[in-house]
C-alpha cells in the first residue's frame, strides 16, 4: 500500500516560548493508546530532522498520530507533545497539534533504565573505598548499564518499526519494570555495597530481565524498517503476518514455508499478501530487477495466474523477462515529457533495458513440452505500461549505441494475449514483434491466435514499429511513428483505427490477406500502403503525403502500391493524396505496375499527387467506381441500365453511382449464406440465430452488411472461429437494425459496426 506524504511547515519553540534553531526533532509513531484522539489512525514509520537557523521545520510525512520529541545539540531533551497529521498535501504544525500529554512509552523505559545506571555507577563509585564489596557494586552498576541498552534498544527498535502493536506495548511495559527494578536494586546496593554484593547479583538479573523484555517486544513487532532488517531477524514460530518498508512501499507478507519473496535469518519463507509486486521479491530502483521480476511471474504461474503490479518508476533489467501462463504485467501509466524530439522522455511504469545487454525484454512464450495444444499455451498481457529499450540516448532512428540488439515485446507461438495501453520506445530492433515458433515433439511451428492489442505506441524503434505475422487476431489503435524501418509488416489482421506516421520506410506492408479498416498513414519515408497479398481490403482510411524520403522510384513515393503477387484487392472509401500546406512528396495516388491484377476501386478520394492520382497497367482487371476526373481513365467496360453517360468507353464526366444490391439469400441449420451480394436484407419471419456467415468472396466484396426486415428478431451469435463480434457477446437485432461484417480469414467474419 503507497500513502500520499504531507508537507509539515512550522516554527518549533521550547515551553518557555523561546525558538529552538537547530535542534533535532523525532517524529515517532504515537503508542496504541494515544492513537484515535485524532482523525488518523495510522501507524507511520520514523522520520528524524532538524530545525533550520529561525527554528524552522519543513517535512514530508505520512498521515497519521506522531510523539514529537526534541533534543538540542547539548543533550537537553524537551517534554515530548503529539500531532495529527492529516491526509491532506500540506499542513502547518501549530495546527495539527494535539494538546494532550505524550503518553508513556518505550521511551521512558529507556529513561528509567539511564537513571538507573546512574545510581549504580554512584554506589560503585561509593564502595570503591570499602574494598572487594566495591567489585559487586561495579558489578550492578555494570548490569544495570546492560538494562539501559536493553530497554534502549526497545525504544529504537519500536522506532525502526510498527510501534501500534499491542504485543510492542507490552514489551514496553515489561521493560519498565525491569528498568525499575534494576533502579531499585541499584540503590539498594548503594547502601550496603560494603557489607555484601548480594545486590549485584539482584541488579544482574534485573539486566537479564530487561534484555528478556528487548526480545519479547522484538519478537511482538511485525513491520521491518528495511528487507535487510527482516532477513537478520530471527522471526518467532507464532508470526504468521508482518510488513517490511522497502523501496518506498509498504510490503505485506504471510508466512509460506514454499515461498520464494523473502527469508528470515532462521529460515521464515514469505509470500506476499495483496497487491504482488517485483518489490516483494527485493526489486529496487536504480538497480537490475531481471531477477526479481522473473521470480515473481514464476510465483505468480504456480498460484494460477495473477498480476504483477509495477510502480510509477523505471525497473531496469539485463535480461529478458519471460511472461508464463495466466500472467498480466500492469503499471500505473506511462507518458511522454516532450514532444517526440530529441528531448523526449518516458516515464511513469517502465521496464527498461540496461546498456549492453542487447536482448529482448519481454518474451511471451509457452514452456516447451509435446504435444502443446492451443487451450495449453498462454493467456495474459500487458497493461497500462511502457517498455524502454534503451538503444541510445540519442534520439535519431539508426543510433544503437548503447543496445545494439533487441526488441520490445516478442510472441512466439502463443495464444490469447492482450496488450492495452502499452508504449514500446527506443529498440534496437522492433518494437513489438510477433511470430510462429516450434515448441517440439513433432507439434511443428504453432503460430499465434487470437491476439488481442488495443492502444499500443511504438515509436522511435531502430527496426519496424509492428512485426505481426504467424497466426491471426484483432488489432485496433495501434500507432506506430518515427521507427527506422516500416510502421507495419503485417501478414494478419485487420488492423481497424491504426496509424503510421513518419517512419523512415513504409507506413503499412501488407503480406497476407489482411484488412486496413480506418487506417491513416502520412509523412512516412517510402509509400503509405505496400500491398503484396491477395484478398487485401482498404477501408476508410487516409493515405496522406508520403514518400518524403523522395527516392527516385515512383513505387516508394506513392500512397498505395500493389505490388506482384497481390490479387483481388478492394480499395473503398479512402482519402489519398498530399496534405495541404505541407511539401507534396506524394507522386502517384494508387499504382499498380503489374497486369491482370484484379482491384475494385469503390468511391475514393484520390487527388492532388503530384504525377497521377491512378495509375493501373492493366484496367481490363479492374473494376473502377465512383468519381473519377473526366478523361482520366477508361474503364474496363460492362453491361448497366440506367444513366450512365458514356463515350468510347470514356467516363464524360464526374458522376457519384450508386447501386442497390438483391439477390438470393439462402439460411439453414444457423447459416446465413449471401453469395456475392454486400448488402443484405433479411426477412426471417419466424426469427433465427445466425452461427455463421458465407459469402462468394471471388466475385462480391469481402463487406457484408446484414439489416433485419422481420418484425421477429434475428440474433448473431458470438464465436472466435466463426463471427467475432464487438466485445465477444451476442447482437439481437430488432426490425431495421443492421450489422456490418469484415471478412477476415476462412470462416471468420469480424463486425465492425
Amino acid at each position: 500500500m503507497t500513502f500520499h506524504l504531507c508537507q509539515v511547515t512550522g516554527t518549533l519553540v521550547a515551553p518557555d516560548g523561546s525558538p529552538l534553531p537547530e535542534v533535532q526533532v523525532q517524529f515517532l509513531p504515537a503508542p496504541v493508546s494515544a492513537r484515535g484522539v485524532g482523525a488518523q489512525t495510522l501507524a507511520p514509520h520514523p522520520v528524524s530532522v532538524l530545525t533550520d537557523p529561525e527554528a524552522r521545520i519543513d517535512v514530508a510525512l505520512t498521515p497519521g498520530v506522531y510523539s514529537v520529541r526534541t533534543r538540542a545539540p547539548e543533550g537537553r531533551e524537551y517534554p515530548p507533545f503529539l500531532v495529527d497529521v492529516p491526509g491532506g498535501p500540506v499542513a502547518t504544525l501549530a495546527d495539527i497539534l494535539l494538546h494532550l500529554p505524550a503518553p508513556q512509552s518505550v521511551y521512558d523505559a529507556a529513561a528509567s533504565a539511564r537513571v538507573a545506571s546512574k545510581a549504580a555507577a554512584d554506589a560503585a563509585g561509593s564502595a570503591a573505598a570499602a574494598g572487594t564489596a566495591g567489585d559487586s557494586a561495579t558489578a550492578a552498576a555494570t548490569s544495570a548499564a546492560a538494562a539501559e541498552m536493553s530497554a534502549q534498544g526497545i525504544a529504537d527498535t519500536a522506532v525502526q518499526v510498527q510501534a501500534d502493536r499491542a504485543g510492542a506495548t507490552l514489551a514496553a511495559g515489561q521493560a519498565q519494570t525491569a528498568a525499575s527494578t534494576a533502579q531499585s536494586q541499584a540503590q539498594t546496593a548503594s547502601a550496603s555495597a560494603v557489607q555484601s554484593g548480594v545486590h549485584a547479583t539482584t541488579a544482574t538479573m534485573a539486566a537479564v530481565t530487561a534484555e528478556q523484555a528487548a526480545a519479547l517486544a522484538e519478537a511482538s513487532n511485525r513491520t521491518f524498517a528495511s528487507r535487510a532488517a527482516f532477513e537478520a531477524a530471527q522471526i518467532p514460530a507464532d508470526a504468521d503476518s508482518w510488513t517490511v518498508l522497502h523501496a518506498g512501499l509498504r510490503l505485506a507478507y504471510r508466512r509460506d514455508a514454499a515461498g520464494t519473496a523473502i527469508e528470515s535469518a532462521n529460515g521464515t519463507r514469505g509470500a506476499p499478501v495483496g497487491g504482488v509486486r517485483p518489490e516483494h521479491w527485493g526489486a529496487a530502483p536504480g538497480v537490475d530487477c531481471a531477477a526479481q521480476i522473473q521470480a515473481a511471474i514464476d510465483w505468480l504461474e504456480a498460484q494460477g495466474g495473477g498480476e504483477l503490479l509495477f510502480a510509477a518508476r523505471s525497473y531496469p533489467i539485463a535480461a529478458t523477462i519471460r511472461v508464463r501462463r495466466n500472467v498480466w504485467l500492469r503499471g500505473e501509466g506511462w507518458h511522454f515529457e516532450g514532444d517526440f524530439t530529441n528531448s523526449a522522455v518516458i516515464t511513469g511504469s517502465l521496464i527498461e533495458l540496461q546498456p549492453g545487454a542487447n536482448c529482448d525484454l519481454v518474451l511471451f512464450r509457452a514452456d516447451p513440452a509435446p504435444g502443446v495444444t492451443v487451450r495449453q499455451r498462454l493467456h495474459g498481457g500487458m497493461r497500462d505500461i511502457g517498455v524502454f529499450g534503451r538503444r541510445s540516448n540519442n534520439f535519431a532512428r539508426a543510433a544503437v549505441d548503447l543496445n545494439a540488439a533487441g526488441r520490445g515485446i516478442r510472441m512466439e507461438g502463443v495464444s490469447y494475449v492482450t496488450l492495452d495501453n502499452v508504449c514500446v520506445f527506443r529498440c534496437a530492433e522492433a518494437g513489438v514483434s510477433l511470430g510462429s515458433f516450434d515448441y517440439g515433439g513433432g507439434v511443428g511451428l504453432l503460430s499465434c491466435n487470437n491476439m488481442n492489442w488495443r492502444n499500443v505506441l511504438s515509436t522511435g524503434n531502430a527496426g519496424d514499429g509492428f512485426e505481426i505475422f504467424g497466426g491471426d487476431g484483432t488489432y485496433s489503435q495501434l500507432v506506430a511513428g518515427f521507427n527506422g524501418r516500416h510502421g507495419f509488416r503485417v501478414g494478419d489482421g485487420p488492423l481497424v483505427g491504426c496509424k503510421a506516421w513518419n517512419n523512415a520506410e513504409r507506413g503499412f506492408t501488407i503480406s497476407s490477406n489482411a484488412g486496413m479498416i480506418g487506417c491513416d498513414s502520412y509523412d512516412n519515408g517510402h509509400c503509405g500502403v505496400h500491398v503484396a497479398a491477395k484478398d487485401v481490403r482498404l477501408i476508410g482510411c487516409e493515405i496522406r503525403t508520403n514518400g518524403t524520403a523522395q527516392l527516385p522510384n515512383a513505387r516508394d513515393r506513392a500512397g498505395v502500391f500493389i505490388a506482384s503477387g497481390a490479387q483481388d484487392i478492394v480499395i473503398e472509401g479512402n482519402t489519398v493524396d498530399n496534405k495541404p500546406g505541407k511539401t507534396p512528396t506524394q507522386q502517384v495516388g494508387v499504382l499498380c505496375e503489374t497486369a491482370g491484377v484484379r482491384i475494385m476501386l469503390g468511391t475514393n478520394v484520390v487527388q492532388d499527387n503530384t504525377l497521377a492520382n491512378l495509375a493501373i497497367a492493366d484496367l481490363t482487371t479492374a473494376q473502377l467506381h465512383g468519381s473519377v476526373p473526366a478523361g482520366d481513365l477508361r474503364h474496363p467496360g460492362f453491361t448497366a441500365t440506367g444513366n450512365i453517360d458514356l463515350d468510347d468507353r470514356v467516363l464524360a464526366r464526374a458522376k457519384g453511382m450508386t447501386f442497390s444490391v438483391w439477390g438470393n439469400v439462402t439460411f439453414s441449420n444457423g447459416v446465413l449464406g449471401v453469395g456475392a451480394n454486400t448488402v443484405v436484407f433479411a426477412n426471417i419471419a419466424a426469427g433465427a440465430t445466425v452461427t455463421e456467415l458465407t459469402a462468394d468472396i471471388s466475385r462480391g466484396i469481402p463487406l457484408v452488411i446484414v439489416r433485419n426486415a422481420s418484425a421477429a428478431p434475428l440474433i448473431f451469435q458470438h464465436a472466435n472461429n466463426r463471427l467475432r463480434l464487438v466485445g465477444g457477446v451476442d447482437r439481437t437485432l430488432a426490425r431495421n437494425e443492421a450489422i456490418m461484417f469484415v471478412w477476415v480469414t476462412g470462416s471468420i467474419w469480424q463486425q465492425i459496426g
